[in-house]
């Protein structure tokens, strides 16, 4: 990522990394975790970028896990090879939005979903102190980013599931007016699956569902006061987008960000500034996509009306 400050053109390397398996009880810690191409999640992390420089800053979403990130944070600081600075992380089950629910008994809730489900966290590395102290700082009057996700209810009261929300922190450069807000989520999914289903139109339907869901996490960083014109907000984990057959093959996300009514109806009303939604590894297409989500045996309504040719494959269970 590059930038322009008063001193000239700021170049600052930094890596993002996903998982959301982290709720099996096979892993014991984060150390197990894997980077690219089967390294340790330690080595990736300080392994220099092709032009020989090092990373600046690991921005890690765990979307959906029931790991302990200070043992780990601990250990790896240690290492006489570590290189790791300082590091913060969020909880989506101990954010303050969450101990303020008017319900005595949400917190016990809470904490029963998050054992069952796990929970969403983050975590923000920097390495040998070059992003964090000398380009970068936190500013304490700046409310971090956070807001509940519903995605089933149950009598029309939500059920708790901490893992589905949204929530990041902010750093300000101190060569220019930068700002970077780092977030992690966990979307929900009922609706879109139900719209893939039942709908007439499911792409149209599912992408204002998840134009919704953006909108949210807008009017949630404007109401922070987190959005400005200098204001770069990423947005990284499980965003539960879905595959559709309609003219083709679709993503819903990508789609979303495809259509600029869509965009300006996101941004419509609320008081931020001019800019869109997008996808920085660029253009992809849907059919290029790994698929990384959960399946049932049976295929869907969507799926079964498409106009294309689906070869019938038998996938084994292990």
């Amino acid at each position: 990522m590059a930038s322009n400050s008063s001193d000239g053109e700021q170049t600052f390397r930094m890596r993002f990394y996903n998982f959301n398996m982290a709720n099996s009880n096979t892993f014991e810690g984060l150390h197990q975790l894997q980077g690219a191409l089967g390294r340790s999640l330690e080595d990736w992390i300080q392994e220099p970028f092709p032009d020989g420089q090092s990373c600046d800053a690991v921005f890690v979403t765990l979307t959906e896990t029931r790991l302990h990130l200070g043992p780990w944070v601990r250990e790896y600081r240690s290492h006489s090879n570590s290189k790791l600075d300082c590091a913060t992380y969020q909880r989506s089950v101990s954010e303050p939005d969450c101990r303020t629910n008017d319900m005595p008994w949400s917190g016990m809730l809470d904490g029963m979903a998050e054992k069952y489900n796990g929970n969403l966290k983050t975590l923000l590395l920097f390495l040998d102190g070059r992003f964090s102290r000398s380009r970068f700082r936190g500013d304490p009057e700046m409310s971090p980013l956070f807001g509940r996700l519903t995605d089933k209810r149950l009598a029309g009261v939500a059920l708790p599931n901490p893992k589905k929300a949204f929530m990041g922190r902010s750093l300000l450069s101190r060569q220019g007016p930068l700002h970077v807000c780092f977030a992690g989520a966990h979307f929900p999914i009922a609706e879109v699956a139900a719209a893939l289903d039942d709908s007439q139109n499911p792409l149209e339907t599912s992408k204002v569902i998840m134009a919704r869901i953006l909108r949210r996490v807008l009017r949630n960083a404007s109401y922070h006061g987190l959005l400005s014109e200098n204001t770069l907000l990423l947005l990284q984990g499980d965003l539960n987008s879905r595959t559709v057959l309609v003219d083709g093959v679709k993503d819903i996300l990508k789609e979303v960000m495809a259509d600029t009514k869509l965009q300006a109806a996101i941004r419509h009303s609320l008081p931020v500034p001019e800019g869109e939604w997008f996808e920085p590894s660029g253009r992809t297409s849907a059919l290029n996509l790994p698929v990384t989500y959960k399946f049932s045996s049976e295929v869907g309504t969507a799926f079964k009306q498409a106009d294309s040719d689906l070869v019938a494959c038998e996938l084994s269970r292990s």
